[in-house]
């Protein structure tokens, strides 16, 4: 179940500032706690709850109303944080009878509602939570304060999104942004709205398969929420961060923000949200093909719900990557397994899957019903398993077999290229751009020097070398960088850079082709030895130049063997 935003409270300093009034003597010890407890609440959690209670009865000796369902109101918050559902949501109902006994502010209401709805949703109890969140709606109108609208319009967010409604839930989110900026909403409980609502939008972007905006809305809203101390929050940018990375083949930092978010989580004891975390790190390691330590992140999962009595929890993707990793490993018995727990809790899930289309997920299921029936032994799994992924394969297949036909013909063309060309300069990119357009004030002798120096350079190979840039180059053939940017630009079309990487570009063509010993590098090692400084500046250049990845190339040039 993906984890849902959590929007948060504005006005209770003031409430219970107000409760204060009345009993100056004791104010200092009160206000304390509840510092403890809001600075806390999302940093935490255990801290937080264990001054609430402390709240609670120093608010009861004294019948501070507001102050008790405040106390009530943080117990619920940070219950939600630590991942105490089940007490979080009892603390929430008592402060909603207590506040509505009491006929307090509808404030107070509106924010009681939502983090009852927020724990409900998180907990897995989606339609249970909508109703209450449009109570707390509906409280949030009647309160005529701008924060308590603010903080429930972007649970309407959620209402829309969670509705199929996603334009819908867009412009209400980008409105309650813009709201928070134009009246300058600078209290702590408004950004927090500010930057979750940024999250919110991200997820509605990479739901409607829009990465970039995603992204910008991702990368904007974590440079917010690290200038506080809200770790449950980080956390989730993090998460999605590392999801959208994972999405597009970037490992590295995939990792890197996956690991970071489940640190986090860790650090809250919060093994419910954490849980999206340790399955998105499982993802990672199954798409590297590491899939033992795949399993053992899913098996953490699996153990805390079984501990928890709560399989019911267990989101059916879990069974889902379980079984592909068997299915890996070749243990068809336990993928068989995994499958039929996946369709059984997707059945039962109030959620779709992201990955593949309604349609699709209902022609799997019905594939799967069907052919469990006809399989024996062995052919049983691998029947199970082919009816069960024949239309995600079938059209993957398709896309691989028309993306590789493409790449062929390309690297056909590309090697016919090297044969071909007397200087074996297979390719000469030509800039449209050029920083330097006018050479006619550098003097004939000095175009002269200067080519003649970039000659002798090449001979020498200098480009391969990382410290090769334009001051560099320019000091060797004893020029300045502005003359060698002009002659470059009006000798060759191109600029300095695409001059350089030009060079080895070709060079690595050219190398590859003939140097079986230099295809056994990896991409790293190959990409040092060019001077670039990373494998993904190789990857990204030789594609660019050739529309092919160099580990492609490689692989042809040993199948021509």
């Amino acid at each position: 179940m993906p984890r849902i935003l959590q929007a948060v409270f504005f006005t209770v300093v003031l409430f219970v500032q107000t409760s204060f009034v009345t009993a100056q003597n004791q104010t200092k010890n009160s206000k304390e706690l509840f510092d403890i407890i809001i600075n806390n609440t999302r940093a935490n959690p255990q801290l937080a709850i264990d001054n609430a209670k402390k709240l609670l009865i120093y608010s009861k000796e004294r019948s501070l109303y507001d102050s008790i369902a405040i106390s009530y109101l943080y117990l619920a918050k940070a219950g939600r944080v630590k991942g105490t559902y089940k007490s979080s949501l009892e603390y929430a109902d008592l402060g909603i009878d207590f506040a509505l006994k009491n006929d307090l502010s509808k404030s107070i209401l509106a924010e009681l509602h939502l983090t009852k709805s927020n724990n409900l949703a998180d907990f897995g109890k989606v339609n249970e939570a909508l109703p209450v969140l449009f109570e707390g709606v509906a409280y949030a109108k009647a309160s005529d304060n701008l924060q308590t609208q603010v903080i429930l319009n972007h649970g309407l967010g959620y209402i829309y999104k969670e509705s199929q409604k996603p334009q819908k839930a867009i412009e209400t989110l980008k409105n309650n942004i813009a709201t928070i900026e134009k009246q300058q909403l600078l209290d702590r409980k408004s950004f927090e709205v500010y930057y979750k609502g940024m999250i919110m939008l991200s997820s509605i972007y990479l739901e409607e398969q829009q990465k970039d905006s995603a992204l910008a809305y991702l990368e904007e809203g974590l440079k917010h929420v690290l200038t506080t101390d809200d770790i449950f929050t980080t956390a989730g940018f993090y998460s999605s961060l590392g999801t959208i990375y994972l999405d597009d083949n970037n490992y590295e930092k995939a990792y890197e923000n996956l690991s970071k978010g489940k640190e986090l989580g860790i650090k809250l004891g919060n093994h419910y949200t954490n849980s999206i975390n340790i399955y998105n790190l499982a993802k990672y390691y199954y798409e590297i093909a590491n899939h033992d330590k795949s399993l053992t992140e899913l098996r953490t999962i699996i153990d805390f719900y079984t501990k928890k009595n709560e399989l019911n929890l267990v989101s059916p993707d879990v069974y889902n990557l379980l079984a592909k990793n068997y299915k890996k490993l070749g243990d068809f018995e336990a993928a068989n397994k995994y499958f039929e727990l996946y369709v059984l809790t997707y059945k039962n899930s109030q959620s779709s899957t992201k990955e593949v289309s309604a349609l699709m997920q209902e022609k799997e299921l019905f594939d799967l019903e069907n052919e469990k029936n006809k399989q024996q032994g062995i052919l049983k799994y691998v029947t199970f398993f082919i009816s069960l992924i024949a239309l995600v394969l079938f059209i993957f297949l398709l896309r691989f077999y028309k993306l590789k036909k493409k790449n062929e013909q390309k690297f056909q063309a590309l090697v016919q290229k090297v044969n071909s060309t007397k200087k074996q300069y297979p390719i000469d990119t030509k800039d449209h751009v050029l920083e330097e357009k006018n050479s006619s004030d550098v003097s004939e002798e000095i175009k002269l020097q200067i080519i003649e120096g970039l000659e002798k350079l090449e001979e020498q190979e200098y480009y391969l070398k990382q410290e090769c840039n334009a001051y560099n180059v320019a000091k060797k053939i004893k020029t300045n960088t502005s003359y060698l940017s002009k002659v470059i630009n009006a000798e060759y079309q191109k600029n300095f850079n695409t001059y350089i990487n030009d060079l080895r570009i070709n060079y690595s063509i050219i190398r590859l082709k003939n140097d079986t010993k230099f295809r056994l590098f990896s991409i790293q090692s190959i990409a040092q030895e060019l001077g670039y400084k990373s494998a993904d500046s190789f990857t990204k250049y030789f594609k660019q130049h050739t529309g092919l990845n160099p580990s492609f190339y490689i692989k042809q040039l040993n199948s021509l063997r």
